[in-house]
């Protein structure tokens, strides 16, 4: 099978443009939906893989088989497994709230009842959240991954789950409008998936720092790379983005070359103690900043 033509299928909607980001070393075949893959480590073994995420021992054979592996008790480190997700023991994960700042609510989908978000709630799988004018909200996710979603901004948590014991973790975002920065696994956990989507862009990363940001007509999406590269697809053409650059991917519009971003601007620290707010700190001008 071709995942990129599930990707098509599923995220091309109305000539939408579909952006596929990943870090180099992730193959495609993780993306597929309806499986995902475990990095064998020094000393795992079938039957005790099979033990740990599959929901029956009766697997283990079948994963033999589909994995192609010839001695279940000897598994070279490093060998990707395929892991159907209907033979995968899953377990809701969640989302905590690290932080908030000003007005953000949260809404149930299921029961569409709407709150003002507290620090320390986990939110769950189906939720979605609003920020407000100058208000911002910071979560952690159960592999470690952090997402700061800034003011105006819509993002619903389509999927959050766990596997096994809750050492593997597969996240899906989808951001409607605003902006949001990420730090994604960066205990760098095997086999966690972590993808965020705007109406123009997928991104799906692995152990990276990124910034991602959709107009609210859904016309374009702008992905930055503050920390690891991707490789972006779309419709056939491949950029590859490394950290320090960026890209701004437009529905009907090839992808265009990355862009490098600018230097982070200088920060004058003050010579004395400050105790009072307000606290004003000087930044220098940036070339090429508005």
């Amino acid at each position: 099978h071709n995942p990129m033509e599930r990707y098509k299928k599923i995220y091309r909607r109305g000539g939408s443009v579909l952006l596929i980001a990943l870090l180099l070393t992730l193959p495609l075949s993780d993306s597929v939906a309806d499986e995902w893959v475990y990095r064998v480590r020094a000393g795992d073994n079938l039957w005790d893989l099979t033990e740990k995420y599959m929901l029956s021992m009766r697997y283990w054979r079948r994963l033999q088989k589909l994995n192609a592996i010839d001695n279940p008790r000897r598994i070279p480190p490093g060998t990707r497994l395929r892991m159907p997700l209907t033979w995968s023991k899953i377990n809701p994960a969640g989302a905590r709230v690290v932080d908030v700042q000003g007005q953000v609510q949260v809404t149930d989908a299921r029961s569409g009842d709407s709150r003002q978000l507290e620090s320390g709630e986990v939110l769950k799988e189906s939720d979605l959240l609003a920020t407000g004018a100058d208000s911002n909200v910071l979560l952690e996710f159960d592999d470690g991954s952090r997402l700061l979603l800034t003011e105006d901004s819509r993002l619903a948590l389509d999927k959050v789950q766990a596997y096994g014991d809750g050492d593997v973790t597969d996240t899906r975002l989808r951001m409607d409008s605003g902006r949001s920065e990420s730090a994604v696994n960066p205990e760098e956990k095997r086999g966690s998936r972590f993808e965020m989507s705007t109406p123009s862009a997928l991104t799906a990363v692995r152990g990276t720092g990124f910034r991602m940001g959709g107009d609210k007509d859904g016309s374009a999406s702008r992905i930055e790379v503050l920390q690891g590269r991707v490789q972006v697809d779309s419709a056939g053409a491949v950029r590859n983005l490394a950290d320090g650059f960026g890209l701004l991917a437009q529905q009907g519009k090839p992808l265009p070359k990355p862009v490098k971003l600018l230097p982070p601007p200088s920060l004058q620290a003050p010579r004395a103690l400050i105790e009072e707010n307000p606290i004003q700190l000087q930044l220098d001008a940036l070339s090429g900043a508005s």
